[in-house]
């Protein structure tokens, strides 16, 4: 073997190693930012579930503000729900990915 081919190797698994490191770090932030996003949508969904709640007192019922304010909060905890199927996709995988590999 030559000098530089031995070069080229040394190169070559220092690079793999920086980017399996580099992979490691973007799945956590995959993880972590999927397990927010959980966490979020349940907390519109308690938001909204309680403006429903508030909505049905004989105090507020009809109450235009409130019923708009009803539609907008379903529309956000859509929207959050869509991008949750996205992540949660993405997450699932890179963890069939990662069961494949490990096989």
């Amino acid at each position: 073997m030559s000098v530089t081919s031995i070069l080229f190797l040394i190169l070559s698994l220092l690079l793999n190693g920086v980017l399996v490191w580099y992979i490691i770090k973007l799945i956590q932030e995959m993880r972590y930012i999927s397990e927010n996003v959980e966490y979020t949508s349940g907390v519109l969904n308690n938001f909204s579930e309680h403006l429903e709640k508030l909505y049905e007192l004989e105090t507020y019922y009809g109450d235009e503000n409130l019923k708009s304010l009803i539609r907008h909060s379903r529309q956000v905890l859509e929207e959050v729900k869509e991008f949750e199927t996205v992540i949660s996709s993405i997450d699932k995988e890179i963890i069939d990915d990662e069961t494949e590999e490990e096989d």
